[in-house]
């Protein structure tokens, strides 16, 4: 006999995302598909902002990094020069400021210094264009057109989820928890069904949680739906936040009878 526990709970997202802008600036270019409720793909560019500033600066730390390569040579030169001076009417054993060591060690430094601030500005360059990170939805949008942006973690651009899977978090009791089969390497499945649509779909049990709620003294599963937000041949598409029934694969029992 197969035990089976009943239980609901709502569809939601395993990956959700606030879009933080990470320069400041003013939104010249919002895409299309960054619309409440509109789905938009990895790589898309869901908001511009002016890059003006940025690529002024990525110009002036690449003059910074040509400038200090230049005192660079010039220091090797020296330092080369000043170790064949020494060679030739020195007496002795020369100090490192004679041969220019710390000298050229700062002009080094400096160049390293000049190739990190060309990376951090052509970082913020790529940073004025927030790019999806995967197919997904928008849930929230709190940007537009011609306004002026911050960055700041605070103050999310918008909100968005992926396409890709969804989960669900049944509740059981302690008691139905004995029901499940903790210790077994097999995988355990739940059937989920939506109203009285009679639409049925079975996910994979990929975890229960230990933690026990202190409110309500309910522990709960989680049950993983992938893609559950495309439709299918034979399975409308689900949305965020459905609510859904559950019989989640328990224990099987042998040498055993149902009672009526």
């Amino acid at each position: 006999i197969q035990l089976t526990i009943s239980s609901q709970g709502t569809l939601l997202p395993t990956v959700e995302t606030d879009l933080i802008a990470e320069v400041s600036g003013r939104v010249i270019k919002v895409n299309d598909s960054f619309r409440i409720g509109n789905r938009f793909r990895k790589g898309d560019r869901l908001i511009k902002i002016d890059p003006a500033d940025y690529e002024a600066s990525a110009a002036k730390a690449i003059a910074d990094l040509a400038n200090a390569q230049l005192a660079l040579a010039q220091e090797q030169a020296q330092f080369e020069q000043a170790a064949a001076d020494w060679q030739a009417l020195g007496d002795g054993e020369a100090s490192d400021l004679t041969l220019r060591k710390p000298q050229l060690a700062q002009a080094k430094a400096r160049v390293t210094s000049a190739k990190a601030q060309v990376k951090r500005a052509h970082r913020d360059l790529a940073r004025s264009e927030i790019i999806a990170p995967y197919d997904g939805i928008v849930l929230s949008k709190e940007v537009d057109l011609g306004q002026f942006v911050t960055a700041n973690p605070g103050k999310p651009l918008g909100r968005i989820y992926a396409t890709g899977s969804a989960e669900v978090r049944l509740p059981i009791t302690e008691k139905e928890a004995t029901l499940l089969d903790k210790y077994s390497k097999r995988q355990r499945f739940v059937t989920l069904t939506q109203g009285t649509s009679g639409h049925n779909l079975t996910a994979p049990l990929i975890r229960i949680e230990d933690n026990v709620d202190p409110s309500s003294r309910l522990l709960y599963v989680v049950a993983r739906v992938p893609a559950p937000f495309d439709p299918k041949p034979n399975q409308p598409a689900l949305r965020r936040g459905s609510f859904l029934q559950a019989e989640i694969e328990g224990r099987m029992l042998s040498d055993a009878y149902v009672l009526p």
